[in-house]
Parts: C-alpha cells; structure tokens; sequence
C-alpha cells in the first residue's frame, strides 16, 4: 500500500469515528426505570424499557403511575421521569419537552446550558438542577444554580430564578 492510500485509509476511519462520536452524543442511556416505562420510537410500536437501553432524539419515554425513569447522557446530562410523565429531546438532551408529569432535570456547568419546554413554559438553564411538574398548571423547583422561565405565549415576560 502506497502513502497516498494510506493516507485516504485513515482519512476515512477518522471521518466515521467523528460521525459515529457525533451520533452518540445525541442519545442517552436509561439508568433507572421503576415500574412502567416504555419507549415510544417514531418509526416503531411501544415497547417497554430495559436497562442500558439506547434512547435518541427520535424517540420518546412515557412512565406509568407510580414509575420512574432516569436517562444519562454522554455530557452526564441527567433527565429524572416522575409517574405518568411523557417526554422527548433534542440536541443530545438539552432540549427537552415534557406534555405532562414531571422532571428533574440537571444540566452539568460548562456544558452549553438546556431547556425545558412544556404547553405552559418555557424554562432557560446552566449548570443547573431543577423540577418542572406539569399537571394542572407548571410548578418550576430551582435546586442549584438558576433558570429563567417564560410563558410560551408571552416569550418575552420571563423571570430569572435562582
């Protein structure tokens, strides 16, 4: 084999490490499920969660009563599902929206912030630990550092908090 291809070999396998790295970095693990929690893939049926299980952006967690689940990221971002929440995410977990339930959600500092977003709120996090509960109405819990909550219909009323 001659320099030139050499060179090109390696080319490649750097160009799919980076592609495989980059993808990886868009999903999660699910490290805690209690009860019912099943995942709601947008090309496939419902199935039910198991340990370790693989969860992108294209896929959506939906907890029974009485359940929980929890998802780590690569950036050790932490998602926390309380019962009968459903949940989805996006840009490797630091956008999320929650339709109902509730979440703690904790976003690592210097890791580029997050943000939840339910049919009520909009809320604005870095390096940052809170709940959002979602039922009649939302309830936003700052427990380490600060956020910044809006109204969906008024994006420009916002509240910092923390």
């Amino acid at each position: 084999m001659n320099l030139n291809a050499l060179v090109r070999s390696l080319a490649l396998v750097l160009i799919a490490g980076n592609a495989i790295a980059a993808d990886s970095k868009k999903e999660a693990r699910v490290t805690q499920i209690v009860r019912d929690v099943r995942l709601m893939p947008e090309d496939a049926a419902t199935r039910p969660a198991s340990m370790n299980d693989k969860v992108n952006e294209d896929t959506g967690v939906r907890t029974g009563g009485e359940s929980r689940s929890e998802l780590t990221f690569l950036d050790l971002t932490i998602t926390r599902l309380g019962s009968n929440t459903i949940f989805s995410f996006n840009k490797a977990g630091h956008n999320t929206q929650i339709e109902s339930g509730s979440m703690l959600f904790r976003v690592p500092k210097n890791s580029g912030g997050g943000r939840i977003t339910s049919s009520g709120v909009s809320v604005a996090v870095t390096g940052t630990t809170v709940i959002l509960e979602c039922y009649r109405g939302n309830k936003l819990y700052v427990l380490e550092g600060g956020a910044r909550i809006s109204l969906i219909k008024y994006p420009n009323q916002f509240q910092n908090l923390g």
